[in-house]
């Protein structure tokens, strides 16, 4: 009976803190002078736990270095990549026709002047039809005039005769000029027929293709976009009450669901002026090089600002920092995992956080560079801490 009211005695600090237990396999000797049961240390408040290599490897526990990195997370903000439309083309029919020869498909790569399509327009062989009447009635108005000139030199016919035959002249070539200009706006450069055709204004890739061979197309319509992707934008939405967090200028980072643990450093260029009435949302704007195309429009993932603390005058600056799956809590305590001084033991060591961005978090104090850090089963450990602090050692 003595024996067990010694033990509750010892239990009940222990549930009142989670700090400063060890647990190791059961059959394992402990520190002789606390009778098998955690050691406490008050001072330095750690905790530690002892694993054999199985359990561990069962639970899939890892470590990773703490490094300094990059880390801009005053703010981050969920974003989307977008084209450049100043580097996006829509390819329009300027004419009522019909596609006859698909000449692109999604995805492929064109260039400057490369036929996309041929068209067949009724229209277009009105104009054509009309620019050779203008050349026939600006021939013979030539012919009139230049007759009429030579007989007012000879004093065969008045001067006003020719004066008038010029007029004409000069009207039917304003015609052919009108007629040709018409043609001209079609890009077809044949003399005759009732054929053109679609044509890319720029190089880039087709990311669109509304077009099918005998489809009725017309300036409404759309048969192809090719957009420019060697850059684009990263368009992030911030709230109302965050704004003033953000200005043009400001570092930024970029991180997509796609790729996992992966950034790109850029710069806010531009922060909207007016809010969207629903989101109540303002777009901010970040340029990135995009020549190795793995920036695909339509991927999603955050933008990240510079934290306070974590910018020198000169710009950003690298902070020490972990994955957040490192990060657990204990009551009311920050702490990671560390390896420990003996093989298979961890230690909880108190930390304090800092900023967050892109999985990972500033630790501020507490770790050094180069420690190593449970990243993964970081919350295994954590449990067997706790059975070991309301007294259920396990035998691992």
């Amino acid at each position: 009976m003595k024996r067990t009211s010694i033990f509750l005695a010892c239990l009940l600090p222990l549930v009142a803190s989670f700090s400063c237990s060890r647990v190791e396999p059961a059959g394992e000797n402990q520190n002789s002078g606390h009778n098998g049961e955690a050691e406490h240390d008050d001072d330095d408040h750690l905790a530690e736990v002892r694993l054999n290599a199985h359990v561990i490897e069962r639970n899939g526990i890892r470590t990773e270095s703490a490094e300094r990195r990059l880390l801009l997370g005053a703010l981050e903000v969920p974003a989307e990549v977008q084209v450049n439309p100043d580097r996006t083309v829509h390819v329009a029919s300027l004419a009522f026709g019909q596609l006859i020869d698909i000449n692109a498909t999604l995805g492929d790569y064109v260039k400057a002047g490369d036929v996309l399509a041929t068209v067949r327009s009724v229209e277009l062989g009105r104009l054509r039809a009309e620019l050779t009447e203008a050349r026939a009635r600006k021939q013979a108005a030539d012919a009139e005039y230049s007759r009429s000139k030579t007989l007012a030199s000879e004093g065969i016919s008045a001067k006003k005769a020719a004066i008038e035959a010029r007029a004409r002249a000069k009207s039917a070539a304003a015609d052919v000029a009108a007629a040709q200009t018409s043609l001209a706006v079609y890009g077809s450069k044949r003399k005759g027929g009732s054929e053109f055709f679609l044509r890319s204004s720029i190089t880039g890739q087709v990311i669109e293709r509304h077009a099918s061979p005998g489809e009725v197309v017309n300036s409404a319509s759309t048969p192809f976009v090719i957009a420019d992707l060697s850059e684009v934008w990263v368009i992030g939405r911030v709230y109302e009450q965050e704004l003033a967090q953000v200005s043009q200028g400001m570092p930024a980072e970029v991180a997509l669901i796609a790729y996992p643990g992966r950034t790109w450093s850029g710069t806010v260029d531009y922060v909207s002026s007016t809010l969207d009435e629903d989101t109540r949302t303002a777009a901010v704007r970040v340029v990135l090089d995009n020549r190795d195309g793995l920036l695909r429009p339509g991927m999603f993932g955050t933008v990240a600002v510079a934290s306070t603390g974590s910018t020198t005058e000169q710009g950003a600056s690298e902070v020490l920092s972990v994955p957040d799956t490192a990060i657990v809590t204990l009551g009311d305590r920050t702490v990671v995992f560390t390896t420990g001084d003996e093989p298979e033991t961890f230690v909880a060591r108190d930390i304090v956080p800092g900023a967050r961005a892109h999985g990972y978090v500033e630790i501020r104090e507490g770790l050094v560079e180069g420690e190593l850090v449970v990243t993964q089963g970081a919350f295994v450990l954590k449990s067997e801490l706790l059975k070991s602090s309301i007294g259920e050692g396990h035998e691992h």
